[in-house]
């Protein structure tokens, strides 16, 4: 006949008792601290000696009635900084991982610089998907022979984002791989940056990398790459400038200065270094081919010698814009389309001021209130779509690399 098995002895059953009614207890007192929103969301909970005290319970129920938070996904633990409130708008990338992930500039940056540039427009766009973008940065002290750093920190998301750029007395164009290799980072952005070598010598680190603002061929498989599509934008603008009676339109391009090929050089040492020495901007070749698309689709010509890319160190845009305006009637442009909207102002000031039609169209980033037509760039769309493809990256690291281009927009004119 078998045995029955024994029951425990009441002062074990009691025993027990005991200890869920406490763990019930702190757990229970915890949680509607966050629902009341005492504890708000990203909010650090105090020590668990701290919680223990104030609940007069021991250190091994604190303990348990937290990690039973971190299982129901409303406490995230990170080893070395505390028990945090889960934001639920913003959960940990990776749960259980703490990310360190840099944006590397192209320029050496201000905190004005985040919210006036182009490049600054960026970071805000990777910062708003990081759910960083309404935090304040800490900013190392000002020295213009040091690498200019920003630091936002949230230990609630398991997240350092590290923002790194060359010194204000060096204008190399990129930060320093040395400081890249110390940050020890888990991800990569950069913001700009062109130069191939410097990018083939980051790549060789190993760092899941995004390269923002650049598409180059050489490192389709290496990195994941957002570029500016100029496609949409252009055509939009071609077509408009056709619909009002425009047919030789004509094409100016961008050139940019070539990075210094040392740190150690000063000003004086750049500019001479730099005279006469420009690049055309790899992203005016985008555009001349959306340019020229779009032409084709209008049923207009795009002659040869209606693209001009003038070095502005031998030929400023007020120069060009003279010469374009002594061509003969049937030559001269009724349109141009440039790379920014400082050249088309330019342009269409000198025909203007020679009682001469010429509608002029260029590229804007930032508020325009002038008279020329503007296709717009949203960087803080291509820092966003940059960390969303970051993101991506790390939780699914075998995946292919991507090239992603965010559209150029044609902003119609009102009375259009």
């Amino acid at each position: 006949m078998a045995r029955r098995a024994s029951s425990p002895p009441a002062e074990a059953r009691n025993g027990a008792a005991r200890s869920r009614f406490k763990f019930d207890r702190v757990r229970d007192v915890i949680l509607e601290q966050i629902r009341s929103g005492d504890l708000p969301s990203g909010a650090r909970l105090p020590a668990e000696k701290v919680i223990a005290k104030q609940l007069r319970a021991g250190r091994k129920t604190v303990e348990r009635a937290l990690h039973e938070l971190v299982r129901e996904g409303l406490v995230v633990r990170r080893r070395g900084s505390g028990s945090f409130v889960a934001d639920k708008r913003h959960p940990p990338l990776i749960p259980g991982r703490t990310l360190r992930l840099g944006l590397l500039w192209k320029l050496s940056f201000t905190p004005p610089d985040l919210h006036e540039t182009f490049f600054g427009q960026i970071a805000r766009g990777a910062l708003s998907v990081f759910g960083l973008d309404r935090a304040a940065p800490a900013w190392d002290p000002a020295d213009a022979k040091k690498p200019v750093r920003a630091l936002w920190d949230a230990p609630e998301r398991g997240l350092r984002v590290e923002a790194l750029a060359e010194s204000q007395a060096s204008q190399v164009r990129h930060p320093s791989l040395a400081d890249v290799r110390a940050g020890a980072f888990d991800g990569l952005l950069t913001i700009g940056i062109i130069e191939p070598r410097w990018l083939q010598e980051l790549l060789a680190l190993g760092v899941p990398a995004v390269l923002v603002d650049v598409l180059d061929d050489r490192f389709a498989r290496l990195a994941d790459q957002v570029y500016v599509d100029p496609g949409p934008g252009y055509r939009e603008a071609v077509q408009h400038l056709a619909a009002r009676g425009c047919k030789r339109i004509h094409f100016v391009g961008g050139f940019t200065s070539i990075p210094a090929p040392s740190d150690a050089m000063d000003h004086k040492e750049v500019a001479a270094f730099r005279q006469g020495r420009m690049q055309v901007d790899p992203d005016s070749y985008l555009r001349l081919s959306a340019y020229r698309q779009a032409l084709d689709a209008c049923g207009l010509p795009a002659r040869e010698d209606w693209a001009h890319f003038e070095n502005p160190y031998f030929l400023k845009d007020a120069d060009l814009a003279k010469r374009l305006a002594e061509l003969g009637e049937a030559e001269r442009p009724d349109a141009v389309i440039c790379h920014s909207i400082h050249q088309a102002d330019a342009i269409a000031q000198v025909f203007a001021a020679r009682g001469l039609r010429c509608l002029a169209a260029g590229t804007v980033s930032a508020a325009y209130a002038g008279p020329g037509l503007t296709i717009r760039v949203d960087g803080r769309e291509l820092g966003a779509t940059a960390a969303e493809l970051m993101i991506s990256r790390l939780q699914r690291p075998g995946r292919l690399a991507c090239r992603v281009g965010v559209p150029m927009i044609f902003e119609t004119p009102p009375n259009a």
